[in-house]
């Protein structure tokens, strides 16, 4: 019986320390993810600036040379 107690005990122990490292990891992965919203975000933002001023520009050369 005390044999049958300790070979549980250290299997939830085990366990508990799966888990730690699971959410460990999940943190982790949390943060990479958020970072790389993050990074997607401000790419999305100069694209946009950079198309913007790329049609404004294209704008005011066609107005310039076709009006």
């Amino acid at each position: 019986m005390i044999l049958q107690v300790s070979v549980l005990t250290d299997q939830v122990e085990a366990q508990g320390e799966k888990i730690r490292d699971l959410e460990f990891t999940k943190e982790e992965m949390q943060i990479k993810l958020e970072e790389a919203e993050q990074f997607l975000e401000s790419v999305s933002c100069f694209y946009i600036r950079l198309f913007s001023n790329l049609i404004l520009r294209l704008a005011d050369f066609l107005n310039c040379h076709f009006l």
